[in-house]
Formats: C-alpha cells, sequence, structure tokens
C-alpha cells in the first residue's frame, strides 16, 4: 500500500514541497506517507473496487506537505491493463482544491451561524418560492403553523396549514410582493394555531432577489403580539362597557378639565342642567356659567387634586 510512483510532474514540487525524485519509486518517501491516515482504508478500498470493476475513481481527500501544511487535493484516476487483463498500473491527476474547500467550509460556517440565529429568534421566519411555497422555516414558524418540523413545511403552501380565507388573504400578499416588488412592512393579522386559538402577529414581508436583482420569492418576519393584543380587546370591551353604562345610568356623569371644560357628560347630566344638547353643554365654562361662585368650583377642584 506504499503507492510506488514511477512518474510524476513537475507540478508534484508545487503541490507538495518536495521534488519528484524525492518520490519515485519511493526514494525517499512513499505518496502513502503524505496522505493522512485517516483516509488510507478507504483510498486503499476504493482502488480495490476500480480494479475490479474497470472503474474510475474520483476523491477528496488531505495530504501533509514538506512544510507540514495540509492541503485538500481531489484525485481521479484509473487502472490500466495489459493484454490479458492485468494492471500494470494506476494512473491518474492530482489537483491542488485547498482554496475551494476552504471557501466551502467558509460558506458553510457562515451559514451555520446564520441559521443558528435564524432558529433562536422568537419571531417566525421564513421564506418561500415564486410560487408561494416554503423554502424555510424556522423553529417558531413551524410553532406556529403547528408542524412537526422544518421538513413538514417545506414545498407547501399555505393551504397546506390555514383556514382556507386566510390561505387566500396571505397569498394575495405573496403575489403582490413577488409581482411588483414592493414590501409589506407591519402588517397586522392573525391566525388560528394547531387547538384553534387565535394568535395575532405583526408581519413584514420583503421580496427576495438574486444576484442580478431579480425576485425570486420572499422572506418573511411574524412578530407575535397575542398577549398585547389580548389586553387592548379586553381595555376596549372593558371602556365600552363603561361608556354604555355612563350612558343609561340616570343619574349624571361628567368628566371634566381642572380649568373648567367638560371632556364628557352623559345624555342625563344635558337634561339634569336644563341644556338644549350635549354639544351645547359641552361648550360652557364650567366656572363662571355654571357656578353661582367661581370659588366654588375652585374648592371642589383642590379638593379632588388632595
Amino acid at each position: 500500500r506504499d503507492w510506488t510512483m514511477e512518474f510524476v510532474s513537475q507540478g508534484f514540487n508545487g503541490l507538495t514541497g518536495y521534488k519528484s525524485e524525492d518520490i519515485v519509486f519511493n526514494r525517499r518517501l512513499s505518496f502513502n506517507d503524505l496522505i493522512l491516515p485517516e483516509y488510507h482504508d478507504h483510498l486503499w478500498q476504493v482502488w480495490e473496487q476500480a480494479v475490479q470493476t474497470h472503474g474510475i475513481i474520483c476523491e477528496e481527500y488531505r495530504i501533509l506537505t514538506k512544510d507540514k501544511q495540509e492541503k485538500w487535493v481531489w484525485e481521479q484516476g484509473t487502472p490500466i491493463y495489459n493484454e490479458v487483463g492485468e494492471v500494470e498500473a494506476l494512473e491518474g491527476l492530482i489537483l491542488d482544491i485547498t482554496d475551494r474547500k476552504l471557501a466551502e467550509e467558509t460558506i458553510y460556517n457562515e451559514r451555520l451561524l446564520l441559521r443558528t440565529i435564524i432558529d433562536n429568534i422568537p419571531d417566525a421566519i421564513y421564506t418561500k418560492d415564486l410560487d408561494c411555497r416554503k423554502t424555510l422555516a424556522n423553529i417558531a414558524e413551524i410553532h406556529i403553523v403547528g408542524a412537526k418540523s422544518e421538513a413538514e413545511v417545506l414545498g407547501k403552501d399555505d393551504f397546506a396549514f390555514h383556514r382556507k380565507e386566510l390561505a387566500e388573504k396571505f397569498i394575495a400578499e405573496d403575489r403582490a410582493i413577488i409581482q411588483t416588488g414592493q414590501p409589506m412592512i407591519n402588517s397586522e393579522g392573525y391566525v388560528f394555531d394547531e387547538n384553534g386559538k387565535q394568535r395575532w402577529l405583526i408581519s413584514t414581508k420583503l421580496p427576495l432577489r438574486d444576484m442580478d436583482k431579480k425576485v425570486i420569492g420572499l422572506i418573511g418576519i411574524g412578530h407575535d403580539i397575542t398577549e398585547r393584543k389580548v389586553a387592548e380587546i379586553a381595555l376596549q370591551e372593558s371602556e365600552a362597557l363603561y361608556r354604555n353604562l355612563v350612558k343609561k345610568m340616570p343619574d349624571g356623569v361628567y368628566k371634566s378639565t381642572p380649568g373648567g371644560k367638560f371632556v364628557n357628560v352623559n345624555e342625563a347630566m344635558v337634561r339634569m342642567l336644563g341644556y338644549a344638547s350635549k354639544a351645547e353643554l359641552m361648550d360652557i365654562d364650567i366656572k363662571t356659567q355654571l357656578y353661582f361662585e367661581p370659588s366654588d368650583r375652585e374648592s371642589l377642584v383642590l379638593q379632588e387634586q388632595l
């Protein structure tokens, strides 16, 4: 398994730092000495199979150069047979692919970092293709649509996860963004989760473009505002109940400023004071037009402040 070389080109020196005469017939070392140990058995098995099947090998592996640098190489080779079908030699081409492998590693690490960030952001993040089908979904988005994994989501559109009327709305938005290239920013809406519970979201959708600025899909971000929305709805209902109670009370009810202007009055207050309309009463100066003595109004305001 020494891979005894009978001939190597001058490029061998640039690749390994060794001269061709160092390696030919294993004068100083064998080519196997340059291959990192973890690849020895695999490469031997690959070449054995190629010999048996008259095949071609294409492999990537690492070598250690004369100056102790690791390099990635790509090897393509084939066995050479004599007239009776016996293997006489192995012939091949070995290229330095270190720069390509380093670039691939950089891209992989950047994608891993980006994916880690995407999956740990509490907001839902997804991408869609030109047919409005999901091509990416982070953990938050997977939970919102009620899926168990990203694999369940990819390649599907909103009809697979949302009620018909909501899916139609979302896809109409998507198509408008894809066709016009214009984003949709902070649009408030809702979905229903797997338990039928209404979830409120503020959504932003942006066109996704390739290197030539051509729209190839979209990216969406959804921020869950359910707790805030539930509180807002509860407050609105409480205010509506209060207004209804005030409106129907037989006693006069009002709200005024310290300066002597009405902010609000109910109908009973209008009738009690003998005014023709709520607008007429709201327009008066309380201090001078409602009290016999302006000091009485000032005293009342002082007591309320205390």
